[in-house]
């Protein structure tokens, strides 16, 4: 239970600090010295009560956040990268409770990063015509048209890679079939929201 809040504590304070690097950036840029240290410095200091695989994973992770901003000037893949820093808990995670690396925390990572690709093409759909006037990339101008057959396969790879996840991780059977039910449910929710997709309304993708 501790180790959980922990972990909630530093993820909710790095993303929080992430989200308002991001909405900010440029602002950032013209004032540095009014950024919010506290929220950083304070996940720090969580990150540093862990084991230090993990305080190894959590400061290679900073990488990925300093580069996240800036991948839509030089790739058609942003997503691709906001997938690699936003899933890295699942590695951080296993890290800090000692249970050393296998196939359940790779499998979960990836898995998260093709939902991530789903979701945020997704949202990338509403800004396209944006990100076209000011030269901006994203997975939404790249697919067009062929944006369902994609988030098909990055559905079909998260449910997966969740499955094998729990597959290789559930300690007992009971465990096993509540994780591949949750599963399930996950899959189903994707589907639902692929299903309801109209890409072609800019502001609303997902019909209402």
């Amino acid at each position: 239970g501790l180790l959980v809040l922990r972990l909630w504590l530093g993820l909710s304070m790095l993303l929080i600090h992430g989200l308002d690097k991001l909405q900010k950036f440029g602002a950032m840029l013209d004032n540095f010295a009014k950024m919010g240290v506290p929220k950083p410095l304070a996940a720090c200091a969580i990150l540093l009560s862990f084991p230090v695989e993990a305080v190894a994973l959590g400061v290679a992770s900073l990488a990925l956040v300093a580069v996240y901003p800036f991948a839509k000037r030089f790739t058609w893949w942003p997503q691709v990268f906001l997938g690699l820093a936003f899933n890295w808990g699942a590695l951080l995670g296993w890290a800090a409770q000692g249970a050393g690396f296998g196939w359940s925390p790779v499998l979960t990572y990836l898995g998260g990063i093709a939902w991530t690709l789903f979701y945020d093409t997704i949202y990338a759909h509403q800004d396209r015509e944006d990100d076209a006037l000011i030269g901006v990339r994203s997975t939404a101008r790249l697919f067009g048209a062929r944006t369902k057959p994609w988030l098909g396969g990055f559905l079909a790879v998260a449910v997966a890679c969740a499955g094998l996840a729990v597959w290789h991780a559930a300690p007992e059977r009971g465990a096993l079939v509540a994780g591949l039910a949750g599963v399930a449910g996950f899959g189903v929710h994707l589907g639902w929201q692929l299903r309801r997709l109209d890409e072609k309304r800019e502001r609303n993708a997902l019909i209402e």
